[in-house]
């Protein structure tokens, strides 16, 4: 199987190497490698999808609204936060999928964070900005976003 991390600046990402190394530990004979979105655009990637030359794919920042358009089904996460992380094809239908608010619950879980009389602020409106605003907000945890730009944090807020 082929699978490839899509981003910006995605040489820095440390996941094909863990990935590859795990692969070949376990005498997979599978792949994981980068694409830069200044050297291949989403539709090309959509087409290495659709085709089987690739498997999966990890979306990184800020590329996570990108495939949203490209996809015929997204599981309920990535329908309410908007935001896909991996896509796999899947009966001929791309399926996009977010599993970083799943990721945030367990790390707040596995690590007993308690969240009670906290002054919650999430730095930034994008990557997994969504994931984690959704979690507060479906907590009832009251949360401030501090964001560049007010036009990305509305956004977000909406």
């Amino acid at each position: 199987m082929n699978f490839a991390i899509i981003g910006s600046n995605v040489k820095n990402s440390l996941s094909p190497k863990l990935h590859n190394w795990i692969y070949r530990k376990l005498e997979f004979n599978h792949s994981y490698k980068y694409l830069d979105v200044s050297e291949y655009s989403i539709s090309h990637i959509i087409d290495l999808l659709r085709n089987g030359e690739l498997d999966g794919i990890n979306i990184t920042s800020p590329l996570k609204k990108s495939f949203l358009e490209f996809v015929d089904k997204m599981n309920e996460t990535a329908k309410s936060t908007r935001s896909i992380n991996c896509i796999n094809l899947h009966d001929n239908n791309l399926i996009g999928n977010n599993t970083d608010l799943y990721g945030f619950q367990m790390m707040v879980k596995q690590n007993n964070i308690n969240f009670e009389n906290r002054n919650i602020l999430v730095v930034g409106a994008g990557g997994a900005a969504n994931s984690i605003c959704k979690y507060l907000a479906d907590n009832s945890i009251y949360f401030s976003i501090l964001n560049r730009t007010h036009a990305n944090a509305h956004s977000l807020i909406n």
